[in-house]
């Protein structure tokens, strides 16, 4: 079992600014709400990451409202600084994920912030509810090339 809790808070905290990491993946890693937390201080303040693999941590709908959160924040942190979040390809299959949990990706996609070219979003209970809400974003995003549901 690889329990992202049992990494010492300091290389969970290193995904941050000083980090120079691009590509992230922690599939099936029994992630977790308390995975999602340890991780969202580096990952809104880190700058090189690129692609971010999160499938099959059976983050649900309440998980994926904090993700997002978390993507927000570091989008409005970004436009602040006069940059943009390099943050381009988001891998959230496998993790029940119904309605709500699109809702909550599809205001991501609507973020001016939104550096997003590819969300793979396979293998979860979107539903048709959650499927409106992705086009209805999609209307207003601008950078996303590839979905994958």
């Amino acid at each position: 079992q690889n329990l992202l809790s049992d990494v010492p808070r300091g290389v969970r905290e290193d995904v941050g600014a000083r980090c120079t990491l691009t590509h992230l993946d922690l599939a099936d890693c029994h992630l977790g709400m308390e995975g999602l937390d340890g991780l969202s201080a580096g990952l809104k303040e880190n700058t090189s990451l690129t692609w971010l693999g999160l499938a099959g941590n059976k983050l649900f709908d309440s998980g994926i409202g904090r993700l997002c959160e978390i993507l927000r924040s570091q989008y409005a942190a970004a436009i602040e600084a006069r940059r943009t979040s390099n943050l381009s390809a988001l891998d959230v299959g496998w993790n029940s994920v119904g309605p709500d949990g699109a809702a909550a990706l599809s205001t991501v996609l609507r973020h001016a912030g939104c550096s997003l070219t590819e969300l793979r979003l396979h293998d979860n209970q979107v539903m048709d509810d959650g499927a409106s809400c992705l086009c209805d974003a999609l209307r207003v995003n601008r950078t996303l090339r590839f979905l994958d549901l």
